[in-house]
């Protein structure tokens, strides 16, 4: 198991992929390199498009999420799992790009660490993000369905205990 938060992370996506229908797009997606035991279920998608800045991990797209090379309102869900740590504020700038591309009536599902050690690229691993601040950061433009926490200090000090060893 790479961590306890890894895999609370897999069950929470997994409990959401009846929602990955249409025209997906996964922002920080990885076809190679990919981490936990989730796939995206891919044969209930209409077309499903990884974009990445790192064209190691081969995405469909090497894009910035700030930027997106893609017409308005083209995407019925946007995945982005893992990411809003990595991006450099003002974060509005990435709300307004998933709102931009995303369908009416859309969906976003969207997960980010809190309690969690600094990761191996520590260099990039910028913020950790509170309730308030992510209804901040998505509330201007979209309906927050439901912010669900994942863990607890339990998983955190897993974590943290497994990194030491």
């Amino acid at each position: 198991m790479l961590s306890f938060r890894r895999y609370l992370l897999d069950k929470f996506l997994g409990l959401h992929k009846d929602t990955m229908v249409g025209v997906v797009l996964d922002l920080g997606g990885k076809l190679t390199n990919r981490r936990g035991a989730f796939c995206a279920p891919e044969a209930q998608m209409e077309t499903f498009i990884c974009v990445n800045i790192d064209a190691s991990v081969s995405p469909h797209v090497i894009a910035d999420a700030k930027s997106l090379p893609f017409v308005d309102q083209t995407f019925d869900v946007v995945l982005m799992t893992e990411v809003l740590e990595y991006v450099d504020p003002p974060l509005s700038d990435l709300a307004n790009e998933i709102f931009r591309v995303l369908k009416p009536q859309g969906f976003g599902i969207i997960a980010t660490p809190f309690l969690h050690p600094i990761h191996a690229d520590y260099a990039s691993d910028l913020s950790r993000f509170t309730r308030s601040g992510l209804e901040g950061v998505f509330q201007q433009h979209f309906t927050v369905v439901s912010l669900e926490p994942m863990g607890s200090v339990g998983a955190v000090i897993f974590d943290i205990l497994r990194i030491w060893n």
